[in-house]
């Protein structure tokens, strides 16, 4: 009988497909306030292996102020998706800044994921008195859904005149853990195991 060489009984396992797409049409899907830029822009990776990462860049510069005429400043975006996303997260991260004002500024960031029915959202929000906002969190996909379109945006106000210049991302990179956080994950797993050893006992 003739050997088989192992390198033949080998199975290709074929690249995970991206299931869910978001569309990034550069600007024609992209709102900035106060005459600013803004622009969308896909990825064909990201944290959540299911869907590709989609980007969204702008900047704007408020033109009004003042104690009683809040400058209001926003870069969102808004488009359509195609396919079926399992149960599961979605990452998200935001990284914009806000600079030039006299005073404090309110913010909030949005994503969300429409699907027949309803959406799947993220939001948060928070005040600065100046610089970089960073930040990240997930939408949490509670059943399989065929998602139909997706939301993203950064809104701004204050009593003053101010900048934003924005990226904000659905489906961004995960971390890896740091080391230190490894160790604690092994420490971790070694305690479980000898809790099972004395059990048997």
């Amino acid at each position: 009988m003739a050997a088989i060489p192992l390198a033949a009984l080998a199975i290709a396992v074929p690249a995970k497909a991206t299931t869910v797409t978001l569309d990034g049409n550069g600007t024609d899907n992209c709102y900035a306030s106060q005459s600013g830029i803004c622009t969308l822009a896909t990825n064909s990776t990201g944290g959540n292996t299911f869907m590709n990462q989609l980007v969204l860049t702008g900047a704007t510069t408020s033109s009004s102020g003042g104690e009683t005429n809040y400058a209001n400043l926003s870069n969102s975006g808004s488009g359509t998706a195609m396919g079926t996303l399992p149960v599961g997260i979605v990452p998200v991260s935001w990284d914009f800044t806000i600079s030039d004002n006299l005073g404090p500024v309110g913010w909030s960031v949005q994503f969300f994921l429409d699907f027949s029915g309803g959406y799947y959202q993220f939001f948060t929000s928070g005040t600065t008195s100046g610089g970089e906002v960073t930040g990240s969190g997930s939408i949490s996909i509670f059943a399989v859904q065929a998602i139909t379109g997706y939301g993203i945006g950064v809104f701004a106000s204050g009593g003053s005149a101010f900048n934003l210049a924005a990226p904000l991302t659905i489906n961004s990179q995960t971390s890896a853990p740091e080391p230190g956080s490894l160790l604690l994950m092994g420490a971790g797993g070694a305690a479980l195991l000898v809790l099972r050893r004395k059990k048997r006992v």
